[in-house]
């Protein structure tokens, strides 16, 4: 046993395979860009199909395919604007619902400050 001991290796930290006879398959690089125009380089396999868009490492927007060969900015993207929570709450009701609603909270604050239940 003692004769089959590798002795001044260590094992774990890396493979003894040669890399003789290894064929690599082969790849294309895709260039994305976004809107903002940062460019991101994503290694595919040759036969893989490219996909639409690719999350850009840099913003949150997508990006599409771009051919560095013939730079053209991309079209700009309608950027969806934030909205408040009042015109989220208008969207799922009328002012005058929310009137009410409002009034119905009220009374119930004021009767609960009037036995002195008061929660903070």
């Amino acid at each position: 046993m003692s004769n089959e001991v590798w002795r001044g290796s260590t094992l774990g930290s890396h493979s003894f395979e040669s890399e003789s006879n290894v064929v690599y398959a082969e790849r294309t690089q895709a260039v994305f860009r976004c809107a903002n125009g940062h460019l991101t380089e994503v290694t595919f396999a040759h036969d893989a199909e490219l996909p639409e868009v690719w999350a850009c490492r840099n913003c949150p927007l997508d990006a599409k395919p771009f051919d560095v060969n013939s730079p053209t900015p991309p079209a700009e993207e309608s950027s969806r604007v934030g909205r408040s929570h009042w015109q989220m709450l208008l969207e799922r009701r009328t002012t005058e619902e929310l009137e009410e609603i409002l009034q119905e909270q009220l009374t119930l604050l004021r009767e609960r400050r009037a036995r002195g239940q008061v929660e903070f």
